[in-house]
């Protein structure tokens, strides 16, 4: 699988130029891993590889969407939404199935009998990888990928903006790693809905600072990335445990003590799961932002 390769920037560079090769990265990670996941590679990595393609260029729309404004991206945008609509429920399901639900079974099966439920579970995942798959091959789909390269080929991409791009990433990282910081206070005591803003608030700023840290001190950006992806995955397996509780209201006629048992599982993960995020959040703030 193609996972995110180096970003070729310099700070000579304009800002249209950069967000050209941002995109056209984001687009050879996804092209490269479409081809492993319809080639029925059961490497669930493939499906997660796309997706994060599918996030790193939604996020690079948006930051680059403070120099040529909401409109001129749009239908991508929404296309783009579209897609990740399409592939989601199935990487939800791999992580549901293969990492969340393995602990409980291997823990308490010797109590309890979680057949059904591991039966009915693997079939909603096959139903939804069949769901990805569709959208994956689908002329929807291809379309997309049409424009994305007919856009990144054209003269006039997406309109001349001479300005320095090692000026813009300043303001751009300064932006999101202020919104970052504010959602974030008194972290242990955020309620799940404003947890998730916070995760998607450090998904902004992770990506903003992976395109950009051509253009930094590469030490520097290392300590950083290493706090935030420490941080990252602390709010990442919060929303696991979230997800999963979602995804158990979809099993059909699944076994009442099987379902209470994994349910009550996921409740003392969560807790214990929040709880490491303060220790996190005060390692992340000692570290100080690269682009200063």
């Amino acid at each position: 699988m193609k996972k995110v390769t180096m970003i070729d920037l310099n700070k000579k560079m304009d800002v249209a130029t950069a967000c050209r090769e941002i995109v056209k990265n984001c687009l050879q990670q996804l092209q490269d891993n479409t081809v492993g996941f319809l080639d029925g590679e059961e490497d669930c990595e493939y499906l997660r590889q796309m997706r994060v393609g599918i996030r790193r260029m939604r996020s690079a729309f948006s930051v680059f969407s403070h120099a040529f404004g909401n409109t001129i991206f749009s239908d991508i945008i929404r296309e783009l939404r579209w897609l990740s609509g399409e592939l989601g429920p199935a990487r939800n399901w791999d992580v549901f199935v293969l990492e969340m639900l393995p602990p409980v079974v291997n823990a308490l099966s010797s109590k309890y009998d979680f057949t059904k439920l591991m039966q009915a579970s693997e079939i909603l995942r096959r139903k939804n990888r069949e769901r990805a798959v569709t959208a994956t091959e689908s002329q929807r789909f291809k379309v997309l990928l049409l424009k994305l390269g007919a856009v990144l080929s054209s003269d006039t991409w997406p309109q001349k903006d001479a300005s320095p791009v090692g000026d813009f990433a300043d303001l751009i990282l300064e932006k999101c790693y202020r919104n970052f910081e504010k959602s974030g206070r008194r972290v242990t005591t955020l309620d799940a809905k404003k947890l998730h803003a916070l995760r998607i608030d450090g998904k902004k700023l992770r990506y903003a600072a992976e395109f950009f840290s051509p253009l930094y001190s590469a030490r520097a950006v290392r300590a950083f990335l290493s706090a935030m992806s420490g941080l990252q995955d602390a709010l990442g397996a919060v929303n696991d445990a979230a997800t999963t509780n979602h995804l158990l209201e979809e099993l059909p006629n699944v076994d009442p003590g099987a379902f209470c048992l994994v349910k009550g599982w996921m409740a003392c993960e969560s807790v214990q799961r929040i709880s490491r995020l303060g220790p996190q959040w005060v390692k992340f703030n000692t570290i100080d932002p690269f682009w200063n």
